[in-house]
Order: structure tokens, then sequence, then C-alpha cells
């Protein structure tokens, strides 16, 4: 996960690509986590921008409501 966050220093990521190289198992497993965090992150902005449409939508009542609601 480090590696997809950018987390790593320069000589842990080599040695990361080393072993995704050599470990076919590794490999797979990041590819699956990638695609993962990706599709998660898709989501995420679908539901932000689905958020902003529905606020920008919105009467001021509704607003009102909501607030008082929460």
């Amino acid at each position: 996960m480090a590696y997809l966050k950018g987390g790593m220093s320069s000589e842990e990521e080599a040695t990361f690509m080393r072993q995704l190289e050599s470990d076919k198992e590794l490999k797979e497993q990041a590819i699956a986590m990638a695609r993962l965090v990706k599709g998660m992150k898709d989501v995420g902005l679908k539901r932000d921008q689905e958020v902003k449409e529905a606020f920008l939508s919105a009467t001021k009542e509704e607003i009102e409501e909501l607030s008082v609601s929460a």
C-alpha cells in the first residue's frame, strides 16, 4: 500500500520493483490492489459529484431542513 501512496523511499521502491519482477504472486496482488484503490477513488469522485450536484440543485428550504434534522 505504501507504494500506491508514494510512501516508499527510492531504495524501498527499487527493492519492491525487483520483488515484483521475481514474484508473480506478489505482482498479481499489487495489480489487484492498484485496481481496487482506483475503483474506490472513482466511486468516491462520482459520489462527491452527486453530492455537489444535489446541493447545488437544492432549495434554501431543503438545505435548512437537512441542517436542522442532522
